[in-house]
C-alpha cells in the first residue's frame, strides 16, 4: 500500500498515532481561534528544521477539535513551510502564506491557501475542497494521490504528477501542468497515472498537456483539457 506521494503505510500510521495522541492532550481544554493563531505566532523563533511535522498535526488537532467552525492562519508571518497542516481537516481554514507538504489529508471542510503549497497535496482525501491561490505551486510528488471524494482547485500551475492512483472526486487545474518535466524521460501518465476514478480538467495555456497524459497508463475515470474530454474509461 503506497500513501502521501510514496511514503510507506508505516509512515503514515506514525501520523495518525500522532495525531490521536495531540487529540487526547487537548480534549478537555477550552481555548479559541485566536488562541490557535497565538501559538504559531510563538513558532517565529523556532528553526524551521525542528518544526518538522509534529507542529502542523498539533495545529490540525487545535484546529479540530475547537469550537469554532472557521479558522485564519497567517502563516507569512512566520517565514516557515509547516508540513501536514489540516490532517483530518473537519473545518474551514484560511491560511495566509506558503505552506509545506501533505496538506489536506482530510475528511470535509474547506481549506484556502492564500500561497504556494509543497507536495502530495490532497492525498487519499475523502472529502472537502482545496483551493490554492495563483502562484508557484509546486507538486513534485505529486497532487490529489490516491484522493477518493473532494476537489482541488489549484488556480497556479503545477510542477509534478496529479492525480495519481486518483479513486474519485474532482481535480480542477487553471495553470500549466509539468513544468520542466520531460515526457520523453517519464514512462508513466504525469496527469492521472494509474487513476481509477474521478475527473481532471486542465485549463493551462500549455501545449504539453496532452504529451503528459497517456491513455495506457488510465484504468478509469475523464480527463478534460480546456473542457474538451479526452480521456474517458
Amino acid at each position: 500500500m503506497k500513501v502521501r506521494g510514496g511514503r510507506g503505510k508505516n509512515f503514515y500510521d506514525a501520523f495518525e498515532y500522532l495525531y490521536s495522541d495531540f487529540l487526547e492532550a487537548i480534549k478537555d481544554i477550552q481555548y479559541t481561534a485566536k488562541d490557535v493563531e497565538d501559538f504559531y505566532v510563538a513558532l517565529e523563533g523556532i528553526p524551521e528544521i525542528e518544526i518538522g511535522s509534529k507542529v502542523g498535526l498539533f495545529l490540525s488537532a487545535l484546529v479540530n477539535n475547537g469550537k469554532e467552525e472557521n479558522h485564519v492562519l497567517k502563516l507569512g508571518q512566520l517565514g516557515k513551510k509547516i508540513d501536514e497542516l489540516c490532517f483530518h481537516n473537519i473545518k474551514n481554514v484560511t491560511i495566509k502564506g506558503n505552506v509545506g507538504c501533505g496538506l489536506g489529508y482530510m475528511q470535509e471542510g474547506k481549506i484556502h491557501v492564500m500561497g504556494s503549497c509543497g507536495d502530495s497535496l490532497g492525498c487519499n482525501m475523502k472529502g472537502g475542497t482545496i483551493t490554492i491561490g495563483k502562484g508557484p505551486n509546486t507538486g513534485i510528488d505529486g497532487f490529489g494521490q490516491g484522493m477518493c471524494n473532494g476537489k482541488i482547485i489549484i488556480k497556479g500551475d503545477v510542477d509534478g504528477p496529479v492525480g495519481e492512483n486518483m479513486q474519485g472526486g474532482t481535480i480542477i487545474i487553471f495553470g500549466s501542468v509539468g513544468g520542466s518535466i520531460s515526457s520523453t524521460f517519464l514512462p508513466n501518465s504525469i496527469v492521472g497515472h494509474q487513476m481509477s476514478g474521478g475527473e481532471i480538467h486542465l485549463f493551462g495555456k500549455s501545449n504539453r498537456t496532452i504529451d503528459l497524459v497517456r491513455n495506457e497508463c488510465i484504468a478509469g475515470g475523464k480527463i478534460f483539457n480546456k473542457g474538451k474530454l479526452i480521456v474517458d474509461k
